[in-house]
């Protein structure tokens, strides 16, 4: 895909609705302007400046055929902005991703059209260092041992996140259900300069940090295999009977941070 497409805008200063060019942010120029690191830095100043995501509009899920589509708005005084996802279960079998989306970005005071960005990759950036921005204070500062539930861009992203906050991590076990990514997976740990090796869900007993990245209907672990200075990251889903972690975990946590308005609507909803 081209680095711009034309759209038509009508305004003030282009009052004959000419063709304009909007620029598309795709994930090779995402992963270059924002590496992981800066990423985490941005959620973490927003944050201590007092952004409140509960304060965000709510998200619309709505059934189409085949899927979901997911509109996600949001609005501050300089942008306004929208990320449009779909969710397609049987995509995967066409040998396409099972979530695809773009994201729209509008001017905060005109609502002119500004950019385009690549949905995914822009998710696959965001959710990892919203984790790590919290692993850094939760997690233990020696963290060496890394398990993820996941071998997709969730799953990437997370291994990407944790080591922007614990560099003297070293070694990663890979939980997978297909043989074959989770090999990949692993292959791509060791290519970046990680040990790692394909694990089990028992795994999670080694770990000083879990990260889970899937849409699992089920408990990923038995959570009382962890360690008590284990933190973990469930990312889990919009839709309601989505699970990766048992209660006995939520009850015995030191800490747990959730956004719970908006997971609670959207799963009210549906």
């Amino acid at each position: 895909m081209g680095p711009h497409c034309p759209v038509r805008q009508l305004s003030e200063e282009n009052p004959v609705n000419q063709p304009l060019s909007l620029p598309l942010t795709d994930a090779r120029a995402i992963a270059r302007l924002v590496p992981m690191s800066a990423a985490v830095e941005a959620v973490e100043t927003v944050l201590a400046a007092g952004f409140d995501p509960e304060g965000e509009p709510d998200r619309s899920v709505v059934d189409v055929p085949g899927g979901q589509l997911l509109l996600m708005p949001s609005s501050t005084a300089s942008y306004t902005g929208v990320k449009i996802a779909t969710v397609t279960p049987e995509n995967p079998g066409r040998g396409r991703p099972r979530v695809q989306g773009l994201y729209l970005l509008l001017d905060g005071v005109t609502h002119a059209p500004v950019a385009l960005l690549d949905g995914i990759a822009l998710t696959s950036l965001r959710t990892p260092a919203v984790s790590a921005a919290a692993l850094r204070s939760l997690a233990v500062a020696d963290a060496r041992r890394l398990l993820v539930f996941g071998t997709g861009p969730q799953a990437w992203g997370h291994v990407e996140a944790v080591r922007a906050v614990r560099p003297m991590l070293e070694h990663v076990d890979v939980v997978g259900r297909d043989a074959g990514r989770v090999a990949a997976f692993v292959a791509r740990c060791r290519a970046a300069g990680l040990s790692a090796d394909a694990a089990g869900g028992q795994d999670v007993a080694s770990a000083d940090i879990v990260c889970c990245c899937t849409t699992a209907r089920e408990p990923l672990f038995d959570s009382t295999l962890l360690a008590p200075h284990t933190a973990v990251a469930a990312v889990g889903s919009h839709e309601p009977d989505a699970r990766e972690v048992d209660e006995h975990l939520v009850g015995r946590s030191r800490n747990r941070a959730w956004q719970s308005r908006r997971s609670r609507k959207s799963a009210v909803r549906r």
